[in-house]
């Protein structure tokens, strides 16, 4: 379904999620990481996209603390930079990352993984030279 499509409703998209994480999970011992979907826009004419996606990330967020090792809150860390920076130039149209959006996402993954790289040993030092 689309983001704007009001068919799928807030618990469709929980209960649906939900089941997503749990086959990953029962089908893999790796460490599972949810990354937020984010949305970047200085625009308001987006406010109902904005209104679905916090909603969804409630569910999001939900599901990351019962099933996941790692959860990157994305939508929280562009919110905070959008402080202090001009958020358009993260992203070419609010939703596809330009360069500097991607190297933010990568660093702010990194940050949030680094603790679950090094508990788990799983390619540490190439992680660590490819991000930087």
């Amino acid at each position: 379904k689309s983001f704007d499509d009001k068919s799928l409703s807030s618990e469709q998209f929980a209960s649906r999620y939900e089941n997503l994480v749990k086959t990953i999970r029962d089908k893999s011992s790796a460490p599972l990481i949810i990354m937020e979907p984010y949305l970047i826009s200085d625009d308001t004419m987006r406010s109902h996209k904005r209104s679905l996606l916090i909603e969804f990330n409630e569910h999001v967020f939900k599901t990351a603390k019962k099933h996941a090792d790692c959860f990157v809150p994305l939508d929280g860390k562009f919110k905070a930079v959008s402080l202090k920076d001009d958020i358009t130039t993260y992203t070419v149209d609010g939703l596809h990352l330009s360069d500097k959006g991607a190297k933010f996402v990568a660093s702010a993954c990194y940050e949030d993984l680094e603790e679950i790289i090094e508990k788990n040993r799983v390619g540490y030092e190439n992680v660590k030279t490819k991000i930087s």
